[in-house]
């Protein structure tokens, strides 16, 4: 939850009776800054469909604009949405989310009748976004004796380090907060990484061998990676929703419970690691187990261990993971602007006299003309992302056939990329066998 103490953001997201606020800033260096909200009488925003979870942040962005905006080209401007309410003694007041980058930019002419305007379209991604579109130019692994912990390879990965990431843009990485893991655990041998294989793919097989959890975060108006460890469970909240006059209220609050399979986490030492290191944990999922009368377990996962307490403390990391992710539920409210991927939340509602909590995933901001913003958020992992280059409907924020058609196409693209990328291997750097491996006599 962004911070909203200074202000009196957090009372006028609770009042029903202030008006929200939207604004947009596009800057680069040596260039001018172009300021757009919903209050001007020209380059006015007339759509916005703004999405943020874990490892996507996109921004889909409509403005009512003239010949002079449109024959701009700002791709590549750094975008900046903020959030805010108008306060009866403060004036208007903002919170930044996240920057973004523009990465595609249309205009349309729309005739109606005698009367005809000009529409700017602005397709805006975030740093994760991006980095899921950078590839690795080579095979990296590691030695059974590296000593590179996964804050270490998390570091070297966002910083542009890293052999085969050198090429791509260094972002700031933070560590607001640290598990037991992200600072001991040393992946050494069992880290690698394909070529053609993405910087976000590297960087989130890493960060879930532990509990913390990344995200991206306006700092100084600068987008950086902050990684924290979240609370999951308690009674401490970043944020609270409830029906009652004096508390944030809500439109809509939906409950749907589900198992966490597999229930039965595994984490140990490769069988061919020496006898004097084998080692072994594991972590089950109480809840799910009383539902189902029984474990429902994962293929081992291998490490190179060090002890079985590590073992132990990196299965109940995945397990972590898996129930953070498989959490289910939504609301809408009146606009939150500190609101965050990744808070710990609850929702109290009256009429059905019950309570629910969980970690946001996912959080859709919009805005169209004549209609107050609509904030929604869900709990856990989404089953996938758009990509970011896909356009919404301009008049509703809804999903358009052009995006559809998009995530088709990479869809593909991401298919013939693997297929491409296991047909270029020549040479296997190291074999981890987990079950039996056959490799059959040649004839001649």
């Amino acid at each position: 939850m962004r911070d909203l103490s200074a202000t009196n953001l957090t009372a006028n997201s609770k009042s029903l009776e202030r008006p929200p606020l939207l604004k947009l800033v596009l800057t680069k260096t040596s260039q001018t800054t172009r300021t757009y909200d919903i209050s001007s009488s020209t380059n006015r925003i007339i759509n916005l469909s703004h999405i943020e979870q874990e490892h996507s942040q996109i921004a889909h962005v409509a403005i009512q604009s003239d010949a002079t905006l449109a024959a701009l080209s700002l791709e590549g401007y750094t975008a900046t949405l903020s959030y805010g309410y108008n306060d009866g003694t403060a004036g208007d007041e903002y919170s930044a989310v996240a920057p973004l980058e523009v990465m595609a930019q249309a205009s349309n002419t729309v005739l109606s009748g005698r009367q005809a305007r000009i529409i700017t379209y602005f397709i805006c991604a975030g740093v994760f976004d991006l980095m899921s579109a950078e590839m690795a130019q080579a095979r990296y692994s590691q030695e059974d004796d590296d000593t590179k912990t996964i804050k270490d390879l998390l570091t070297a990965i966002a910083e542009a380090t890293l052999a085969p990431f050198t090429h791509c843009k260094a972002y700031t990485i933070t560590f607001d907060s640290e598990d037991s893991l992200i600072d001991t655990y040393i992946p050494a041998d069992y880290f690698y990484v394909a070529a053609g294989e993405s910087r976000l793919s590297a960087f989130t097989k890493l960060i879930k061998k532990a509990k913390c959890r990344a995200r991206i975060e306006n700092t100084a108006g600068v987008a950086t990676i902050h990684v924290f460890n979240p609370t999951v469970s308690g009674t401490t909240y970043d944020y609270e929703y409830n029906d009652t006059v004096t508390n944030h209220n809500f439109f809509e609050k939906g409950v749907r419970k589900r198992l966490v399979l597999p229930n039965y986490v595994t984490v140990q030492s490769h069988p061919s690691h020496a006898a004097a290191n084998q080692y072994s944990g594991y972590a089950t999922d109480a809840d799910s187990y009383a539902a189902l009368g029984r474990y429902v377990r994962s293929e081992p996962y291998y490490i190179r261990a060090t002890s079985n307490a590590q073992c132990t403390a990196i299965a109940a990391a995945i397990l972590q993971n898996k129930q953070v992710e498989s959490e289910r539920g939504h609301g809408f409210a009146p606009m939150n602007c500190g609101q965050e991927v990744m808070d710990y939340i609850k929702i109290t509602d009256s009429i059905a006299a019950d309570t629910r909590t969980g970690n946001i995933g996912y959080i859709l901001r919009q805005y169209t003309p004549g209609k107050k913003f609509s904030m929604e958020f869900r709990f856990g992992k989404l089953a996938g992302e758009l990509p970011f280059m896909s356009m919404v409907d301009p008049t509703t924020g809804g999903i358009s056939f052009e995006a559809l058609m998009a995530l088709e196409q990479a869809m593909q693209e991401r298919l013939e990329a693997a297929v491409v990328m296991l047909l270029s291997i020549d040479t296997v750097p190291k074999w981890h066998v987990t079950k039996e491996l056959r490799i059959p006599e040649a004839y001649n």
